[in-house]
Formats: structure tokens, sequence, C-alpha cells
């Protein structure tokens, strides 16, 4: 609260994250939303190498996730279709 209301000043290799209240604390780093950044940090590049998010320029960011469709389907075969002898199935 001291440097938003400009009685401190941040170094330029400061970290930059603050929060206004505890409440929004709480909020923003909820259970749901650890685990989220615990999967960000361990699984990003796979999300991108399944074509679900592709990374690209943001403001002020290096790169930026971008969700790249709003929902999958999933088309699972009940049974395994062989061909018989002749080459019908």
């Amino acid at each position: 609260m001291r440097i938003a209301r400009g009685e401190e000043r941040l170094a330029a290799d400061d970290r930059k994250v603050w929060f206004t209240s505890t409440e929004s604390f709480v909020l923003v780093l909820s259970s749901g939303n650890r685990e989220l950044l615990r999967a960000i940090d361990e699984q990003a590049p796979a999300m991108a190498s399944y074509g679900l998010v592709s990374m690209e320029p943001g403001k002020g960011r290096k790169l930026m996730p971008k969700v790249l469709h709003d929902r999958v389907a999933l088309e699972l075969p009940l049974l395994e279709r062989r061909e018989a002898k002749g080459g019908r199935p």
C-alpha cells in the first residue's frame, strides 16, 4: 500500500505483485488458483503441443497463453472393427 500511495518506490529488480486487501489475496491465491498455477508451471508446454493453447505476444509480457477452442469433442469407438477374409468388415 505504501507503494500505491507513492510513499515508497520499487527498485528495478523488485517484484511488482501486491494485493489491495487480505480478501483479494485470499481470492487470487485460492487452492483452485494455486493448483492452476502448479499445472501451468509443470505442464504449460503440453497444452500448446496439443493445440489447445497458443503462446502469443501480450502487453508488457513476453508471451501470453491464448485458448484456441471453446470446446472439444471425443469420438471413442466402443467396438474394434476387424476386417474379415476377403476384405469385408
